[in-house]
């Protein structure tokens, strides 16, 4: 039972580092697509004040 345990307890060691490697790009990924997404919002958030501002400059 003891090496049995022990087996267990050292081989998810191995897909470990994959695991850790495959969630830290997840991570940068959803940051990405976070930024992505504020600088979209900024973006728009730009452009109505320039429309407005043209139209309030214009009447």
């Amino acid at each position: 039972m003891d090496s049995l345990t022990e087996q267990r307890l050292t081989s998810p060691n191995l897909p470990a580092p994959h695991l850790e490697h495959y969630s830290v790009l997840h991570c940068t990924m959803t940051l990405d697509v976070q930024t992505v997404v504020v600088f979209a919002v900024i973006v728009v958030l730009l452009l109505v004040n320039v429309i407005l501002m043209f139209f309030l400059g214009t009447r």
